[in-house]
């Protein structure tokens, strides 16, 4: 819908599967590696972050959860562990059936994820150590 941009962001030398971004003007692409510099540059200008793992990055991790919690940006996951379990928890997005264009469609469009509590982040910050913490963990 016209009320919607994408922006994807990334190397495509890292991607595990091939796709066809079509050319449309509310697509932009950033096929590049992102310096961690830039990283809230990216975040600042989204309203929600989607990450359409699919069913191979089940109990995967992902530092991009961790970047948007951060940024206080709502997610889009798949209904695969741990992303759907951090969801449940925190209620900080909404997840889609993984590798199941319609359901990522309609977690989209739904808008779900526009009204989650600040709190919600906060509760998940505050589950999460410091460089300063880890740190003085092994000093210890």
């Amino acid at each position: 819908p016209s009320e919607f941009s994408l922006l994807i962001v990334g190397s495509e030398d890292t991607r595990n599967f091939d796709f066809k971004i079509p050319n449309n003007s509310a697509i932009f692409r950033v096929n590049d590696f992102v310096e961690d510099s830039k990283v809230p540059e990216f975040f600042s200008l989204c309203d929600a972050v989607c990450l359409p793992y699919r069913k191979s990055y089940t109990h995967g991790t992902s530092g991009v959860i961790v970047q948007s919690v951060l940024a206080e940006k709502p997610l889009i996951v798949p209904n695969i562990v741990p992303f759907n379990e951090i969801i449940e928890k925190y209620r900080f997005g909404v997840t889609f059936e993984a590798e199941n264009i319609a359901s990522l469609k309609n977690a989209i469009l739904k808008k779900d994820w526009l009204n989650i509590e600040t709190e919600n982040f906060v509760k998940y910050k505050n589950t999460i150590s410091t460089w300063g913490q880890i740190a003085d963990d092994l000093l210890k």
